[in-house]
Formats: structure tokens, sequence, C-alpha cells
């Protein structure tokens, strides 16, 4: 789930990334109207303020995320290893009782 969120994140980055490049470039109305040109620029920040923030967004909840993840991986670990070593202990108490005395 998470690596399909990474790759959607990235598709997403990729097309902002080539609508830059069409932003960047200037139309005859633009070159020919300073006011056109700047209401165009202002357009045009506005929505990749707006591309950008929705992709902020989503990678603090990604960030989230892996953040739980860990720590569930955490607590699943710190479980096996204290059933381990209950289990290790009991045989040994299994074993001294079994012992000749």
């Amino acid at each position: 789930m998470e690596q399909a969120q990474l790759q959607a994140l990235l598709t997403e980055v990729r097309i902002l990334k080539r609508d830059l490049k069409r932003y960047m470039s200037t139309t005859e109305l633009e070159k020919q109207n300073l006011e056109a040109h700047v209401d165009l620029c202002s357009e045009r920040y506005k929505g990749l303020h707006d591309r950008l923030s929705a992709i902020e967004m989503r990678l603090g909840k990604m960030n989230e995320d892996m953040l739980v993840g860990q720590k569930s991986s955490r607590t699943t670990i710190i479980a096996t290893a204290g059933t381990v070593i209950a289990g290790l202990l009991s045989t040994m108490v299994v074993l001294l009782m079994r012992m000749p005395g």
C-alpha cells in the first residue's frame, strides 16, 4: 500500500515538473502586455502552490503512516522476543525439575 502511494506521488511530481516547463513558457499576449503576463503568472503560481500543498499533505500522511508501522513492528519484535525467552525459561524449569536429585 505504501509503495503504491509513493509511486502515485512520484508520478504526480513528474507531471508537476512537466507542467512547470509549460508554465514557464510565455504566450504572445504576455509578450505584448505586461498586465496579462502578471495575471497569468499569478494564476500559474496559485495552481502550482495548490498542487505542491496537496503533495506536502500526502507526504505528511505517508510519514505518519510509516512511523505507526515502525512502532507496530517494534512492538511485534519485542513481544516475539519475550515469548521466546519465556519459552526457554519454561524449558529450563522443566529440565531442572526432571533432574534426579
